[in-house]
């Protein structure tokens, strides 16, 4: 009778904490009744999620990544016994004699590089840089977290690489790096390439272009002074360096250079002992008049490298070039932008970094008060900073490395506000895309953010927000100028164009080296039901780099082509890669395919008037179109298509039919290349500055503002 009692006593007693609370009121610190669902969910019509009963630990994301990625590694080797399933989109279907990968990596950190003279195939990496797409598993388990490591968007240039060089030393493969994004897709191609037709891929590593050597010297010497040119030709190389830097001849206090010219004429050798520094500088003025001047010789060294040599063995050390104020930046700079013209891009990355340091230790990225140290030198001071930090960005996200400096420090004035000349103008919507990349190398290439959802949309919507803003500067200047000045225009704001559609490709590299990897075998996604947002972005990221390439072209038709400095080539080079990509997997994203001739035509440009790097980035260019070439998908039918350029930056598109477009760039000769002395329709098409407006840019980043795009929704339904 007391068990039955006691019984019945523990049947009533009401426990004053559910044992088992759902999440939701737990998040809300209320009762639970401990159903399933709950009572609170069912009225507030919530899903109601109770934690699981197994034991279960915490480990950090990168460590589950890195499980998912062996277990995925592992049930590729194994026999089937389970389809993937495909994600929103349809799979098409490969030949029973596609490639399959010998290993899905996309870059490795223990691969010997392929040279061109020397060297033997290496093993596949040991060690995947990406996670697997893989089209069977072993179980269901398996195949659940293949699925969410395959079709889950995701940046595949932030994960960290090196690349083994020839010398056995490891080389970091930078996220934002043109350099790195080749070997990367090239790596990941060469895992379907069958064995029998492997062949050594052209990767030139920093300095295999030409290596500039010196010996440093305490003092100037007498046998420095011989082999100069005489006085007349150093007047034209003198013009010939002030005209190819444009802008960046700015950074130089050329009164005090030509002050310090008249003495060396009466004096040279006292000259050159009181300003030490002023010789370095006047000898690397030669070394870039005989770059920008000399033809092609079939030699591998620049012109003029003697005088570029003989400057750094005479280049004093850290603590003379602190002693020497805003000369030593001036200088530094210079020795950083020969250093990256000859592709030493390690070397110009650290010299352009001591410049920048050398500016804050002089504070000339805060205003220099007129009346402290004059107008002049303030004024001064404000375009020296401002030419260093544009090269300061351009360097670092060439190399994929950190800025030297972040803007929150940066309080100097913008170049317009002090002066309204069209140079000034120009220099300072530089300086806003020079922003703009840091920006971008910050956000959509930030380390934690590995997914491509809404974090990168969100990131490419401000960056694109940002572009509107700078088209909409343009679109107010151009009015201004282009009745005043019609034949300055184009040359000044050339750089301010190239750059603006430089960033649209920058922002959306990660996009199309996801979508590459859904598109090689064996998942073999169809691309083609991308959602409209996406498709619209990768429209605009093709029509820039379209668009770079118009551009050069146009240039180099009026002999304004840089043939020895870095930026035409990087931005042909980059604009020629990313085109490549989209051509083979989504080709009905490029309007025509006559960009092949017209990246051809640019490349050989350059490298007919001398330029030693265009040869490299061509045989590696060359490569990766024979690796794409197994993958590639047919282009669709023959269409109009619409390119969104015009007469003016608000002109509406105008219809191109498959076939114009390779009669844009001129005639061709027997060789095959591109006439540029013949007058092109290129001067109608892309007139614009930029081709694409504001309330075109404006609009895409609202289409992507309104999309969720945190995982299928990359694709349509």
């Amino acid at each position: 009778m007391a068990t039955t009692t006691a019984n019945n006593v523990r049947k009533l007693r009401v426990p004053r904490r559910t044992p088992r609370a759902c999440q939701q009121c737990r998040a809300g610190k209320v009762r639970c009744s401990g159903e399933n669902p709950c009572t609170r969910c069912v009225r507030r019509r919530e899903n109601c999620t109770f934690p699981s009963d197994e034991p279960h630990i915490s480990v950090p994301e990168s460590y589950l990544a890195e499980l998912e990625r062996q277990a995925a590694a592992a049930a590729a080797t194994t026999s089937p016994s389970f389809q993937l399933q495909s994600p929103p989109g349809n799979v098409h279907s490969r030949p029973a004699t596609a490639p399959t990968p010998r290993h899905h990596s996309f870059g490795s950190g223990d691969r010997q590089p392929a040279q061109v003279e020397t060297g033997s195939r290496s093993t596949p990496p040991t060690k995947s840089a990406l996670s697997p797409t893989i089209s069977r598993i072993p179980d269901v388990e398996t195949a659940r977290a293949a699925t969410v490591g395959a079709w889950t968007p995701r940046n595949p240039l932030i994960e960290t690489q090196f690349l083994k060089d020839h010398t056995g030393r490891h080389r970091f493969l930078g996220p934002t790096s043109t350099w790195a994004f080749t070997r990367r897709l090239t790596f990941l191609l060469e895992q379907y390439e069958p064995q029998q037709e492997a062949t050594l891929s052209p990767f030139f590593m920093d300095g295999a272009a030409f290596h500039l050597k010196w010996a440093a010297k305490p003092t100037v010497e007498r046998s420095d002074l011989q082999g100069l040119p005489p006085k007349n030709y150093v007047d034209y190389m003198y013009s010939t360096v002030k005209f190819q830097l444009g802008d960046l001849f700015s950074m130089v206090d050329e009164q005090s250079f030509l002050q310090t010219w008249r003495a060396f004429q009466e004096d040279p050798w006292n000259t050159v002992q009181q300003h030490r520094l002023w010789f370095v500088e006047y000898l690397l003025f030669l070394a870039f008049g005989k770059a920008f001047l000399g033809e092609s010789d079939g030699s591998n060294a620049p012109k003029g490298h003697e005088f570029a040599a003989r400057a750094m063995c005479l280049l004093p050390g850290p603590f003379e070039m602190h002693q020497e104020e805003l000369l030593g930046i001036e200088v530094l700079a210079l020795v950083a932008l020969y250093f990256q013209s000859i592709d030493m891009r390690i070397i110009a990355y650290q010299y352009i970094g001591q410049a920048v340091r050398l500016c804050g230790v002089e504070g000339i990225h805060h205003d220099m008060p007129d009346a402290l140290v004059g107008r002049q030198k303030s004024a001064r001071a404000n375009l020296l900073w401002w030419n260093v930090y544009n090269l300061d960005r351009y360097f670092s996200a060439l190399m994929g490395c950190s800025n030297s400096i972040s803007d929150e420090q940066v309080s100097a004035e913008m170049p317009s506000a002090k002066d309204k000349s069209l140079y000034a103008t120009a220099l300072t919507l530089q300086i806003s895309l020079s922003k703009l990349v840091a920006k971008t190398c910050t956000t959509v290439y930030h380390v934690s953010g590995e997914g491509l959802g809404g974090d990168y949309v969100k990131n490419t919507t401000i960056i694109l927000h940002a572009l509107a803003e700078v088209s909409q500067e343009l679109e107010a200047v151009m009015p201004n100028f282009s009745k005043e000045t019609p034949t300055d225009f184009p040359q000044v704001f050339s750089h301010v164009t190239l750059s603006y559609h430089h960033c649209i490709v920058l922002a959306t590299r990660p996009l199309i080296a996801w979508l590459l990897l859904l598109a090689l075998p064996p998942a073999s996604t169809d691309l083609a039901n991308l959602a409209p947002p996406i498709a619209a972005l990768l429209q605009t990221s093709a029509e820039s780099a379209l668009s770079i390439l118009a551009v050069l072209c146009k240039f180099a038709g009026n002999d304004l082509l840089e043939t020895f400095l870095p930026f035409h080539l990087e931005f042909a080079f980059s604009a020629t890669l990313l085109l490549s990509v989209l051509d083979a997997i989504l080709p009905e994203h490029v309007p025509d395919r006559a960009w092949q001739r017209l990246a051809e035509g640019v490349l050989q440009k350059m490298q007919k008037k001398g330029n030693i790097v265009v040869p490299l980035r061509m045989a590696e260019l060359q490569r990766l179109e024979e690796l794409l070439n197994q993958h590639r998908r047919p282009p669709p039918p023959a269409a109009d298509v619409a390119i969104p350029t015009g007469d003016g930056l608000d002109a509406g598109g105008i219809i191109i039919r498959p076939g114009d477009l390779t009669h844009a760039g001129g005639n061709s000769g027997l060789d095959g290349s591109i006439d540029f002395n013949t007058p092109s329709s290129w001067d109608v098409l892309f007139g614009a500055w930029p081709p694409t407006n504001s309330e075109q840019i404006l609009g895409l980043a609202d289409e992507l503002d309104l999309g969720d795009f945190d995982a299928p929704m990359y694709f349509q339904n």
